[in-house]
C-alpha cells in the first residue's frame, strides 16, 4: 500500500472512532463536554475529554471485531440454513435415511478459520456423505484428519444425542466473536500509556452480527473483573454502537 493510501485509511479510522465516541458520550453517565473531545496520538490513550467539573479523563478505544472477522462470523451464521437446504436437496432415500439416523442429534461442525465461505459450502455434500457412513446411533467427536476431502476444511465433527428435534446443525461462529472480544480487551490490558489522566477502556462493536450476549459476554466479564486491578484502567465499558447501548461496565458507577 502506498503512503497516501495508508494515510487515508488512518484518517477514516480516526473519524470512525471520534464518531463512535461521541455517540457513546451521550449515553455514558459522565458529564462529558462534547466540545472538549480530542483525538490523541500514541503513546497517549486515543481520546481525552473534559467533564463539567473540569476534570479531564482519557479513553482508549478498541473495536471488538474487525471487518474480516465480522464477515467470517456473518458467513458462518448463514451456514446452518445452507445445511438444511442441502439436506432437502439430497435424493429422497438418502434424505429420509439421514433424517431418521439423526432425528435426535445435534451436529456441531467447526470449520478451520482459513476456509473460505465457498469451500465451506462445497464441503457440505461431502459432510453429508461422511455422516451417512456412520452408525445410526453414532455419538461423540469424530476426527477428520485422515479424510481426503475434509481434513483441511473441517476440524472435526461432533454429534450429541438428546431430546432434540433433529437433525440440528451448529456451526462455529459465536466462539469466533467471543475469542476476538476477549483478545481485544486482553491486548489493551497489556499496554502502557503516557498520560497524567485516569484512563477508561471503551471496547465497542459496530459490525458484529446479532449474537446473543450470554454467548460471549461472560468470558469477557470474567477476565475484566479478575484483571482490572493489575491494569492501567480505572473502568471498562463495552458499548454496542449498532444498538447504541452500553452492554457492560465494570466497576459499576
Amino acid at each position: 500500500m502506498n503512503p497516501k493510501g495508508k494515510v487515508k485509511i488512518e484518517i477514516e479510522e480516526l473519524r470512525d472512532e471520534i464518531r463512535i465516541f461521541k455517540k457513546f458520550a451521550k449515553l455514558v453517565p459522565y458529564p462529558i463536554d462534547p466540545n472538549s473531545i480530542m483525538y490523541e496520538r500514541p503513546p497517549k490513550p486515543d481520546i481525552s475529554c473534559t467533564l463539567s467539573d473540569r476534570i479531564t479523563i482519557a479513553f482508549e478505544l478498541v473495536e471488538c471485531v474487525d471487518k474480516s472477522m465480522a464477515q467470517s462470523i456473518s458467513d458462518s451464521l448463514k451456514l446452518p440454513k445452507i445445511f438444511y437446504d442441502e439436506l432437502e436437496n439430497l435424493p429422497e432415500e438418502r434424505r429420509e435415511t439421514f433424517k431418521v439416523n439423526f432425528r435426535d442429534a445435534s451436529i456441531y461442525v467447526p470449520f478451520f478459520r482459513g476456509a473460505s465461505i465457498n469451500k465451506r459450502r462445497s464441503s457440505i455434500p461431502v459432510i453429508f456423505d461422511y455422516l451417512l457412513t456412520l452408525e445410526s446411533t453414532a455419538e461423540g467427536k469424530f476426527d477428520l484428519r485422515s479424510h481426503p476431502d475434509l481434513k483441511s476444511i473441517v476440524r472435526w465433527i461432533s454429534i450429541k444425542r438428546g431430546k432434540f428435534a433433529g437433525p440440528i446443525f451448529r456451526i462455529e461462529a459465536v466462539t469466533f466473536f467471543a475469542e476476538r472480544a476477549k483478545e481485544c480487551v486482553e491486548d489493551k490490558f497489556k499496554k502502557q500509556y503516557k498520560t497524567k489522566y485516569k484512563i477508561d477502556l471503551l471496547a465497542y462493536d459496530e459490525r458484529q452480527p446479532e449474537i446473543p450476549e450470554n454467548n460471549w459476554l461472560p468470558s469477557v466479564r470474567e477476565f475484566v473483573e479478575n484483571n482490572i486491578k493489575c491494569s492501567v484502567f480505572q473502568r471498562v465499558w463495552i458499548y454496542s454502537a449498532t444498538k447504541n447501548r452500553i452492554i457492560f461496565v465494570y466497576p459499576a458507577l
